[in-house]
């Protein structure tokens, strides 16, 4: 399961996920065209970790792989605002 959650007043994100298996998880992020941001993922919903910092394309989105999804037992994403990030 993808889990993607909106830390910002008034922007618009969401996922799509594309494909998923034992090896590897690609998905969508959308957003406004232009902003950048941060995706990080988490085993327990309390301590985050920075994947990536992404700037959304002029189609609205962008896409993210991770691999290997093996050694995780669960995981969570969530994308945040750049401008908004104090990590």
């Amino acid at each position: 399961m993808v889990v993607v959650s909106n830390t910002v007043a008034g922007s618009m994100i969401w996922d799509d996920g594309l494909t998923s298996g034992a090896r590897e998880l690609r998905f969508r992020v959308f957003g406004a065209p232009g902003r950048q941001y941060v995706v990080e993922a988490s085993a327990d919903l309390l301590y985050w970790a920075c994947l990536s910092t992404n700037l959304v394309s002029t189609a609205g989105y962008f896409e993210l792989s991770e691999s290997p999804l093996d050694t995780f037992q669960r995981r969570f994403y969530r994308a945040v605002s750049l401008a908004a990030y104090h990590h």
